[in-house]
């Protein structure tokens, strides 16, 4: 009997979607996504993304968008930054195939 392997075709990474997921201390739910190539066109040219400023207060954003940069440059697929506030607000940051 022969064994079926299934192989995952891998994307580039270009192609695959980059996420940001914040729960704050007040109960707000946001999701963002952009393909990895526009986060990095948008990083480029402005050293920033467009993220809610009043939701992630207690956080160092240059800090943040620095971290961002670097694995974006790296290619690092998967969780690369999560953060837990004193306060209560979650922020998770990672790039996946959807």
């Amino acid at each position: 009997m022969t064994e079926k392997r299934v192989v995952k075709k891998q994307i580039p990474y270009d192609k695959c979607i980059f996420h940001v997921d914040i729960d704050s201390e007040k109960g707000d739910k946001i999701r963002i996504r952009f393909p990895v190539r526009a986060a990095r066109k948008i990083l480029k040219a402005s050293g920033k993304l467009p993220l809610p400023q009043d939701a992630l207060q207690e956080i160092d954003l240059k800090e943040l968008m620095e971290a961002v940069a670097a694995c974006l440059d790296e290619e690092v697929a998967g969780d690369f930054v999560t953060v837990e506030t004193a306060g209560g607000t979650h922020v998770r940051v990672y790039v996946d195939e959807q």
